[in-house]
């Protein structure tokens, strides 16, 4: 399946270096790439780990899609 977020292999693994020394928006672009699958295997709970550690640390884009996922999970 095609996303509309994709990282290639070299991208994400650069992503991920600066995401695991606490880059916001390394984290933010992590947990994009984990909702859609775009250059990694989806998984929501990976997704929801990224965008909490790039919202801890004031990201705003990352608590919107937070907030967002509380929203649907509530509501199903």
């Amino acid at each position: 399946m095609d996303s509309f977020f994709s990282m290639s292999g070299w991208a994400v693994e650069g992503c991920r270096l600066a995401a695991d020394q606490g880059l916001s928006e390394a984290q933010y672009n992590l947990g994009w790439a984990h909702a859609s699958g775009g250059g990694v295997p989806q998984d929501y709970v990976e997704e929801v780990k990224w965008f909490r550690l790039a919202a801890d640390q004031g990201d705003s884009q990352a608590h919107k899609c937070l907030l967002v996922l509380e929203v649907l999970t509530h509501s199903l």
